[in-house]
C-alpha cells in the first residue's frame, strides 16, 4: 500500500488511465499495513487522496526488482517493500470510499506485449539491470542511508565480474559516500580507482576522467590540501576544454571550484580572476535572469568585499539582487544573503541607516523560512544589534562624560540593590557559596565602579606633553579617544566580576560595549541580561545569550576590541579570529597561582590564609 497526495490534473490523468500501464520515475517505498496508509491520508486536508493497492507476483518473469527494505536497516520495525524506479504497473480498477480514493494495479513483466515501445524508451533513459542496481544504492545514499548505501555498493562490486564496464561507476559512488561521512583518505582511495579504471576504458580526453579529477579536487580541497586540489581541477579544465561537445557548463563549475580554493587560500586577485572567467561562460551561454548569474555577481561581490573596494563590491551585489529577485520568490534565502552583505558594506562605510535597512529586509526574510536558532537568524540579529549600538557611538552619545558616569552609578546601583538575586543565579549554577557572590563579584565590582568615578575625570583629560626641540613651537597633547564597540566575553567561574569590571572599563573609556556571559552559567547570564536592559541604556550597552555558535558569530563581527576572559584554548581562537581583522584584542588567562612562603612566615597563619585563598569559588580563583 502507498499513500499519496496528487494536483487536480495528476487526478484526472490517473482516472482515465484503467486498463493502461504506467511506468514510476522514483523509488516507491510502501507498506503491507493497509491502514497505516489509510489513516496517513485521513490526517490530510489537501489535495486528492490515492491509495494504491499494489500487486506483485515474484514468479513471473523479467520484473523490475523488488524487496524488503528492513534487510537493509535493523531499525525499521516492520517490513516495507521498495519498488525500483522504471518499475511498470497495470492500472486495474479506480473506486472511491469516503474522501480517499483507491487505485488499485499490478506490477508487470517487461515482455508483456503491450510494453515493447515502453520498455525500450525506458531501457534507453535508466540502462540496464545494473545500473538499476546502482540507481539503488543511489536512493539509499538520497535519503541519509550512508552505511547501507556503502555495504550495498560493495556488494555489487562483489557481484560483478571485474571487467565490468559499470565498476568505475560504482567506485565513484563509493567515493563519494565516503566523502559524505567525511572519510577523506577513503574516498581518495576510491576516486583514485575509478580514475585508474576510466584511463583503461576511456581516452585521456573524455569527460568521464574530468568527472574524476574534479572530484578528487573536491576530497583534497576538504582535506586542505590546497595545491593538490588546484591540480587536479585544472587537469579537469584541460580535459573539458579539450572535447568536442564543450560543456560549458562542467567549465564554468570547475573554474568555480577553482575560485574558491584561491578564495580560501586568501589569494583574492587570483579568485577573482576564475570568478570572472565563470561570469564570461554564463553570460554568453545563459540568459541574462539565469539564476547561475545571480551568484556569480554575489561571489564576485563578495571577493570584492574581501579585497575592501566596497564600491565595486556594491555593484556586484546588486547585479546579484536584482536577477534574483527576478528569478526567485521573494522569500528565498539567497535574496536575504545579499541583502545581508549590502547591509555589511553600508555599516562599513558608515551609513548605519542603509545598513540597518537592507539588515531588516533580509532579516523578514530569513524569519519566514528558519527557526529562530539558525546560524542565519542568530547573524542578522547581531548585525543589527550591532548597528544600532554603531549608531549610538556614530552621534556622539557615549563620549559624553555625564553619560559615561551615570552608566558606571547604575552599574554600582545595580550591584547593591540586586546582589541577592545575583548570589542565587550563581549557587544555581555551581553551587558557589551566597556570600562569596556578594563579597567577590558584587563587592569586588562596587569597589571597581568606585575606583573608576573618583578618577574618570583625570582619564579623559587631555594630557600635555613634554616639548621636544623640533616642535618646541607647537603645543602637544595626547586627547583620549573611544574605539567604538567592545565585546567583552566572560567566563562561568566568576560570572559577574569577569564580566561587569570590563564593562566598567569601557564605559569609562567612552566605547558601546557587547556582553557575552558564558553559556556554562546560564542562570547568572539570564539574570545578567535582565538587570541590564533594566539599569543601563541599552542603545549603548547590549548583551547576547547563547553558546558557542553564537560566539563565533560575535567574532566575526566588524567591531573594534576584544576583552575575553578563559582559558588558553580558547583565547588562541580569539586571537586568530582578531587577527584576520586586525582587531586589539586583551586575553586575561589566567592559569596556576603559586604561593611563595618565605623563610620567617608563620606556617599555621599561611597555611589557613592559604587554604582559604585557594578554596574561594570552589577552587577557581
Amino acid at each position: 500500500y502507498y499513500s499519496y497526495l496528487i494536483t487536480d490534473e495528476e487526478f484526472e490523468q490517473l482516472k482515465k488511465s484503467i486498463g493502461k500501464f504506467i511506468s514510476i520515475n522514483t523509488f516507491l517505498i510502501t507498506t503491507f499495513q493497509r491502514e497505516k496508509a489509510f489513516l496517513a491520508l485521513k490526517q490530510a486536508n489537501n489535495s486528492h487522496k490515492i491509495l494504491f493497492e499494489i500487486y506483485a507476483n515474484p514468479s513471473i518473469n523479467d520484473i523490475q526488482p523488488y524487496a524488503d527494505i528492513k534487510l537493509f536497516n535493523s531499525s525499521i520495525n516492520q517490513s516495507q517493500i521498495l519498488f525500483m524506479l522504471g518499475s511498470i504497473f497495470h492500472i486495474e480498477n479506480f473506486s472511491q470510499q469516503d474522501d480517499i480514493w483507491i487505485c488499485q494495479m499490478k506490477l508487470s513483466s517487461r515482455n508483456h506485449p503491450d510494453l515493447k515501445n515502453i520498455f525500450e524508451q525506458i531501457q534507453k533513459e535508466d540502462g540496464d539491470i545494473e545500473k538499476d542496481l546502482i540507481s539503488f544504492g543511489n536512493f539509499l545514499a538520497r535519503i541519509g542511508q550512508y552505511d547501507n548505501a556503502e555495504k550495498y555498493y560493495k556488494h555489487i562490486l562483489n557481484e560483478l565480474p571485474s571487467n565490468h564496464l559499470d565498476i568505475h561507476i560504482v567506485y565513484r559512488n563509493l567515493g563519494n559516500v565516503a566523502y559524505i561521512k567525511n572519510n577523506y583518505d577513503q574516498s581518495l582511495e576510491y576516486h583514485l580507482k575509478s580514475l585508474e579504471i576510466k584511463k583503461r576504458l576511456f581516452k585521456n580526453d573524455d569527460s568521464n576522467i574530468a568527472d574524476s579529477y574534479n572530484c578528487l579536487g573536491i576530497v583534497y580541497f576538504n582535506k586542505n590540501n590546497y595545491k593538490q586540489a588546484i591540480n587536479s581541477y585544472e587537469k579537469a579544465l584541460k580535459i573539458l576544454n579539450s572535447t568536442s561537445d564543450n560543456d560549458h557548463s562542467k567549465i564554468a563549475a570547475c573554474l568555480n571550484n577553482i575560485s574558491l580554493v584561491y578564495r580560501t587560500e586568501q589569494n583574492y586577485s587570483k579568485a577573482l580572476e576564475y570568478y570572472k572567467k565563470v561570469l564570461d561562460i554564463e553570460k554568453k551561454y545563459l540568459s541574462e535572469d539565469h539564476i547561475d548569474l545571480g551568484q556569480t555577481y554575489h561571489n564576485i561581490g563578495a571577493l570584492y568585499w574581501c579585497c575592501g573596494f566596497y564600491d565595486n563590491a556594491m555593484e556586484y551585489y546588486n547585479l546579484s539582487l536584482e536577477n534574483k529577485y527576478r528569478y526567485l520568490p521573494s522569500n528565498h534565502s539567497s535574496i536575504a544573503m545579499t541583502l545581508e552583505n549590502i547591509g555589511l558594506i553600508h555599516e562599513n562605510k558608515n551609513n548605519v541607516q542603509e545598513a540597518l535597512k537592507y539588515y531588516r529586509e533580509a532579516a523578514a526574510i530569513y524569519r519566514q523560512t528558519l527557526s529562530s536558532t539558525h546560524s542565519d537568524i542568530l547573524q542578522i540579529e547581531n548585525n543589527i544589534s550591532r548597528a544600532y549600538l554603531r549608531q549610538s557611538f556614530n552621534n556622539g552619545k557615549t563620549k559624553s562624560l555625564s553619560w559615561r558616569k551615570k552608566q558606571i552609578e547604575q552599574i554600582y546601583k545595580m550591584c547593591d540593590e540586586q546582589k541577592h538575586i545575583f548570589a542565587s543565579a550563581a549557587y544555581t549554577d555551581f553551587h558557589r557559596p551566597k556570600s562569596e557572590t556578594i563579597l567577590f563579584d558584587c563587592g569586588a565590582i562596587r569597589n571597581e565602579c568606585i575606583h573608576t568615578l573618583n578618577h574618570i575625570d583625570e582619564w579623559v583629560r587631555d594630557k600635555k606633553m613634554s616639548d621636544a626641540f623640533i616642535f618646541a613651537a607647537l603645543d602637544k597633547y595626547i586627547h583620549p579617544e573611544p574605539l567604538g564597540i567592545s565585546l567583552i566575553i566572560g567566563s562561568w567561574n566568576y560570572p559577574f566580576l569577569v564580566t561587569l569590571t570590563p564593562l566598567i572599563g569601557a564605559i569609562a573609556a567612552g566605547n558601546c560595549v557587547i556582553l557575552k556571559p558564558s553559556e556554562l552559567a546560564p542562570n547568572s547570564a539570564v539574570i545578567m541580561a535582565t538587570m541590564i536592559e533594566r539599569y543601563l541604556d541599552t542603545s549603548c550597552i547590549r548583551i547576547v545569550l547563547g553558546g558557542v555558535e553564537q560566539t563565533q558569530i560575535l567574532l566575526k563581527s566588524d567591531i573594534d576590541k576584544i576583552f575575553y576572559t578563559g582559558s588558553t584554548i580558547v583565547a588562541k581562537i580569539i586571537m586568530r579570529a582578531a587577527a584576520e581583522k586586525m582587531i586589539p584584542v586583551t586575553l586575561e588567562c589566567g592559569g596556576k597561582n603559586p604561593v611563595y612562603i618565605a623563610d620567617d612566615a608563620n606556617i599555621e597563619i599561611c597555611a589557613r590564609r592559604i587554604a582559604w585563598g585557594k578554596t574561594i569559588n570552589c577552587g577557581q580563583t
